[in-house]
C-alpha cells in the first residue's frame, strides 16, 4: 500500500498533476488488494492433514498408556518426559503434525506431573498440606512457559 504521503511529494515536485494524485491512489491500492499473495512467513499448519495422522496420534496415545500403567520411579517418569520431548520434536518441528503434537503435549504434562510427586496432592484434605505442592506446580508451569517464550522468540529472531 503506497502512502499518501509519497504521492503529495511527487505532486510538489512535479512528477504528476494534483488531479491524477487521487486516483494514482486507488488505483494502487485496488492492483495490491487484488494481488496480494498469502503471507510468505505464515506456516501452512492444518490439524489432520491425512488419516495417517490419526492413526499416529492412536500410536502415541497407545505408547503414553503404556508408560502410564508401569510403576516407575521419579527419575524413569523424567525419562520418559524426556523421549517424548525427542518425539515432540521430530513429529512437530520435522513432519508438521499438529494432531500427535497435542497428544504428545498431554503425555509430556502427565510424566511431568507424575515425575514431581504431584499426583499426591490432595487438594481436599487440608487446607494448607497442599501448598508447597502447589507452589511446584506453579514453578514448573512458569518454567515451562518461560522456556516456551524464549524458544518462541530465538524462533523468531533467527
Amino acid at each position: 500500500m503506497i502512502k499518501p504521503e509519497i504521492l503529495q511529494r511527487a505532486v510538489t515536485q512535479g512528477l504528476i498533476k494534483p488531479e491524477q494524485a487521487g486516483p494514482l491512489l486507488d488505483f494502487i491500492n485496488q492492483q495490491q488488494d487484488a494481488e496480494l499473495p498469502s503471507a510468505q512467513d505464515e506456516e501452512q499448519l492444518k490439524f489432520v492433514r491425512n488419516f495417517g495422522d490419526i492413526f499416529i496420534t492412536i500410536g502415541v496415545a497407545f505408547v503414553a498408556i503404556s508408560i502410564a500403567t508401569m510403576d516407575l520411579q521419579s527419575w524413569q517418569w523424567w525419562l520418559s518426559a524426556g523421549c517424548f520431548v525427542a518425539l515432540a520434536e521430530w513429529l512437530v518441528r520435522q513432519r508438521r503434525l499438529a494432531l500427535p503434537g497435542m497428544a504428545i503435549l498431554l503425555s509430556i504434562m502427565y510424566f511431568v506431573a507424575q515425575g514431581a510427586g504431584l499426583p499426591d496432592i490432595d487438594l481436599f484434605a487440608d487446607q494448607y498440606s497442599s501448598i508447597p505442592s502447589l507452589l511446584l506446580l506453579a514453578g514448573c508451569a512458569g518454567a515451562f512457559t518461560g522456556v516456551t517464550v524464549c524458544r518462541s522468540a530465538c524462533y523468531l529472531w533467527r
